[in-house]
């Protein structure tokens, strides 16, 4: 928390109330802060920043005062926490821990990080938390600890508002960790694909599909430090603005095309 002591913490995710990730991120941050948790009620994975606004949301109490399970969206859950549906003065929201990395544009489809970005439109600080998932078993644990560490240090970390901590994990034990870097979001490339189905009405129905094909490998990456069996900490801002090509747009050349856009208007 900015200027201050974490002591009241938000775990959501997008995996689902029931999902391992979250279970295990809840009891290791328990040891600690003062953990409050509220997430969908099953797997709302790639939902991104989508809210509900035209259907109400339930809002099903799993332990009293404590944990809550939503039949709304990854960002949904956040954002009724924070509006004031969980009797408790949050200092940080911890998003997490999701199956799977989110590593370069995987953070624009994520739920985990969406709803991190959520909380720093309430003026909190966000951090999503999410593993790799190669090898025969997922080590939740490494993640949970490596995110109550962070905690603990916070204040240090996020020194500015506006920044959403995205923290990626390999699949080792605590012990094989090499280290932790402070990365750029890299490249993953996937091959997308639809997947088109006929219904007993002969109406098409159509799954959305992606294959992860390779990473794309470069210093100073998340993708990379995963690869080295190192924690990835990427800062990512909710303002994504280019200035850089605001400022090239502003240029007088531009100012001749904008004249022609308003004359043909």
């Amino acid at each position: 928390m900015l200027g201050g002591t974490v002591k009241r913490v938000l775990v959501a995710n997008d995996d689902g109330i029931f999902a391992p990730g979250i279970r295990i991120l809840k009891e290791e941050l328990a040891k600690n802060f003062d953990v409050y948790t509220i997430a969908p009620d099953r797997e709302r994975s790639a939902s991104g920043y989508s809210i509900s606004l035209d259907n109400p949301i339930r809002v099903k109490e799993i332990e009293e005062g404590r944990t809550f399970a939503i039949d709304g969206t990854p960002v949904d859950a956040v954002y009724i926490a924070l509006h004031g549906a969980m009797k408790a003065d949050i200092d940080i929201v911890v998003s997490g821990i999701n199956k799977g990395l989110n590593v370069g544009t995987d953070v624009f489809y994520s739920g985990t990080v969406s709803s991190a970005f959520q909380a720093v439109l309430f003026n909190k600080p966000g951090i999503a938390v999410s593993i790799d998932i190669a090898g025969k078993d997922i080590h939740y644990e490494t993640a949970a600890m490596i995110a109550s560490r962070l905690l603990e240090n916070i204040d240090d970390i996020l020194t500015e508002p506006g920044i959403v901590l995205n923290v990626n994990v390999p699949n080792v034990s605590i012990g094989e960790i090499k280290g932790i870097d402070v990365t750029t979001l890299g490249r993953r490339i996937y091959r997308d694909r639809i997947i088109e189905r006929v219904d007993p009405k002969n109406n098409k129905y159509y799954w959305i599909d992606g294959i992860h094909v390779k990473d794309v490998y470069r210093e100073g990456t998340d993708v990379t430090s995963i690869l080295n069996k190192r924690v990835s900490l990427t800062p990512l801002r909710l303002d994504i603005t280019d200035y850089n090509y605001v400022n090239k747009m502003r240029q007088k050349n531009y100012d001749k095309i904008i004249e022609n856009i308003l004359s043909k208007i």
